[in-house]
């Protein structure tokens, strides 16, 4: 018997993106443009106690006096978001934006609790190579040591995925049950290839409700435009207490935030100004708050 698994969700969710200059308007043939952002928020327990031992172990490099910081409260840790992705979709350019995020301790300011955050961008034009952006990761920020020059950069990738462009698949979703996100309704990617392996006499065990997986928009689950296609992800469900949340601690599933639908994208979201931008950011901010 088969399971949808996560590298079965993963295998089928492999895609790429779809032509013109941005911000062209849709027409009958070109769909409009698309802007999905989805955030994750992580176990407030489970910051708490790796924050409690991030500060534990920066005060042991200080005098025996020095006076421990004040630590947030559960409050403002279940309010952080520690996973947001954002998604663009204009013809044939695609860019996904993501940040990342974990607490930690600055030995800098007495070891007060802080954010660290890490950026990561892919782009790409049809089936041109992509290119990505990254910032320092978390753990190089987290340890205090100061962040190389090849820890942030953006560079030519590979055309990946999906070319040379193939049909999108065409996905009917009818009789799927649906998962409403607050703007719009979403099907999981696991209960279309149940559906579908059940139909070609393949048995398949139901997916757990904390299989890896993701939710895909119900009224355009594909977007693609003379080029490569790409999923279009609003939420995704991670396993409780698997690699994910132990990497992000991000528990649960994502949250869709915001969907745009035929709204003008700026190109520089497409091209090296918008990434540099973006993996220039602010990569340690404070964690405030008394308790």
């Amino acid at each position: 018997m088969m399971h949808i698994t996560a590298l079965t969700v993963l295998t089928a969710g492999l895609l790429a993106a779809g032509l013109a200059t941005p911000g062209h308007a849709a027409t009958a043939e070109r769909p409009p443009t698309l802007r999905v952002v989805e955030v994750g928020y992580s176990p407030a327990q489970a910051l708490e106690d790796r924050l409690e031992m991030a500060v534990e172990a920066c005060m042991s490099d200080k005098p025996a006096q020095a006076k421990r910081p004040a630590m947030p409260q559960p409050a403002e840790l279940a309010r952080l978001v520690t996973f947001e992705r954002e998604a663009l979709f204009d013809g044939e350019f695609w860019a996904e934006y993501v940040t990342q995020s974990t607490v930690g301790a600055d030995a800098a300011r007495g070891c007060a609790p802080v954010v660290y955050r890490e950026f990561h961008v892919r782009q790409q034009k049809g089936c041109e190579a992509e290119w990505v952006g990254y910032s320092a990761p978390t753990s190089v920020l987290a340890s205090g040591a100061a962040p190389s020059a090849g820890d942030r950069g953006y560079k030519a990738g590979t055309a990946g995925p999906g070319c040379p462009a193939k049909p999108a698949p065409a996905l009917n979703l009818q009789g799927l049950k649906r998962q409403a996100t607050g703007n719009g309704d979403c099907v999981w990617n696991a209960d279309l290839l149940a559906r579908d392996m059940r139909k070609a006499g393949m048995p398949v065990a139901d997916s757990a409700d904390d299989d890896l997986d993701v939710c895909l928009l119900a009224s355009r689950p594909v977007y693609q435009h003379r080029g490569p296609w790409r999923n279009v992800t609003v939420m995704t469900r991670h396993p409780a207490g698997g690699l994910m949340e132990a990497m992000l601690y991000v528990g649960g599933r994502t949250q869709l935030k915001t969907l745009e639908e035929g709204q003008p994208i700026a190109a520089e979201r497409f091209g090296r100004a918008g990434a540099e931008r973006f993996i220039q950011q602010v990569a340690k901010q404070p964690l405030g708050g008394t308790r």
